[in-house]
């Protein structure tokens, strides 16, 4: 039997598998790559003695036993020094039991066009994207001062997660709605005190647009036409935004 022991991350190669193909354990699928097994209780990694080959586990918890499954991977003692002996010992499911599986060479995530926020000062900073595509994004729009700005903004992602609200729900309430494998194709943000307007033009042509027809247009790069999020500062309305979009061929 191969003889299990935990040490501090380093830059052995002992401690990460050779490529294997894409497996599926407990409903989950783990491509095909090098990975480390990392302990959830001490932050510390798993490595076979002679570099042998691991087997995939889930991605958070508890490495059990086929021959017994009331039985699992035990960090004994929870010690983080290097050599403390991994068990297999009863189920009783703390931290020095659950374990995580970390890809080593997955591809970098691609890189996005953060547009400058144009508008005012004042506010409370806010930068929310992920690398899903925005799906739906809700504005609400009325007057401040005599002129018709943005006073809130939300955006849902493809994965249906949903940003925080900025600024109020307050005013004029519009949605946009971005079909699976729709494109922008150009966007533009005027700005003053505040910020005027935003519009999208989606690539099949529909034009969106929440504000008034006040302030200075700031046109935004729209790189790939994928929305990923957005940046800017906002307190009771959006005082700045910029639109944020994966570059072009997932470009750094």
């Amino acid at each position: 039997m191969t003889s299990l022991f935990k040490y501090l991350w380093g830059s052995s190669t002992s401690q990460a598998s050779s490529p294997s193909p894409q497996s599926t354990i407990a409903d989950i699928i783990f491509p095909s790559g090098l990975y480390i097994i990392r302990n959830v209780a001490t932050d510390t990694v798993v490595d076979l003695t002679g570099a042998h080959r691991q087997d995939g586990t889930p991605a958070v918890g508890c490495i059990r036993s086929v021959a017994d499954p009331s039985h699992v991977l035990d960090l004994s003692f929870s010690d983080s020094k290097n050599g403390t002996p991994i068990l297999i010992y009863s189920d009783h499911g703390t931290k020095n039991q659950q374990w995580t599986l970390e890809q080593l060479d997955a591809a970098p995530p691609p890189g996005v066009i953060k547009n400058t926020p144009v508008g005012g000062e004042g506010g409370t900073p806010f930068e929310e994207f992920k690398y899903v595509p925005v799906r739906v994004v809700e504005t609400w729009s009325g007057e401040v001062e005599d002129e018709t700005v943005v006073r809130g903004l939300r955006w849902t992602w493809d994965d249906g997660s949903q940003s925080q609200l900025y600024g109020a729900e307050k005013g004029d309430h519009q949605v946009l709605v971005v079909p699976p494998g729709g494109k922008v194709k150009e966007s533009s943000v005027s700005s003053g005190k505040r910020v005027d307007s935003i519009v999208i033009v989606t690539k099949d042509g529909k034009k969106f647009k929440a504000g008034g027809d006040g302030g200075e247009e700031h046109k935004q790069d729209v790189g790939d036409g994928v929305l990923v999020g957005f940046d800017g500062a906002s307190g009771l309305d959006v005082d700045r935004v910029g639109l944020i979009f994966l570059k072009k061929d997932g470009g750094k």
